[in-house]
């Protein structure tokens, strides 16, 4: 709590004094699926993946450092279930959109600060769009916290995924399954 109230009064002394802390250098926050394509009810997963090492690059001893930062992400209920664990996530919904939200803290400058699992339940067809923000709108949640202190906005970029119908392999199959297991049936009657 001391943490984020310090960051606060930091951001807020230099705002005042016309200092832009937030835009100086670049950081990207980049949603990441395990597939671009799944089927109907299939799970996969979305890697958050954060690049802040140019917010290092004034000193190179905050490599790798430790960073924190909270996300929002927003996604179409009708379209896909969060089917993941809950430890740490919170859910709310953002108009006709739901919500889940999480924080980090103490993790590198680059590499994936979360794993999400989802489940596919829209139509094929249907693409499901994750759009990730910074959970604080108004301060901001990002900052290099060791060794500079250094709060920072990053660059989010949005993740889609395609739901796509079953291959005409798989309903062929399930059609001879279906037929074989018919075939059976009759021979028992």
């Amino acid at each position: 709590m001391f943490n984020r109230l310090r960051f606060a009064a930091i951001f807020f002394a230099l705002t005042i004094a016309g200092i832009q802390t937030t835009g100086a250098y670049a950081a990207t926050v980049i949603l990441v699926p395990s597939s671009a394509t799944v089927n109907v009810n299939e799970a996969f997963t979305i890697d958050v993946n954060m690049n802040a090492a140019d917010v290092a690059k004034d000193t190179p001893a905050a490599h790798p450092g430790s960073y924190e930062g909270s996300v929002i992400i927003d996604f179409d209920p009708a379209l896909v279930t969060y089917s993941g664990s809950m430890s740490g996530i919170t859910t709310g919904t953002n108009g006709s959109l739901q919500t889940i939200s999480f924080s980090f803290s103490g993790v590198p400058d680059v590499g994936t600060v979360r794993t999400l699992d989802f489940t596919a339940i829209g139509a094929a067809g249907n693409n499901i769009s994750f759009v990730p923000d910074d959970a604080d709108d108004f301060l901001g949640s990002f900052a290099s916290t060791v060794p500079t202190n250094t709060p920072f906005t990053p660059i989010f970029t949005a993740a889609d995924v395609q739901i796509v119908p079953l291959p005409a392999a798989a309903w062929l199959m399930l059609s001879g399954l279906g037929a074989i297991g018919l075939g059976a049936r009759r021979r028992r009657s």
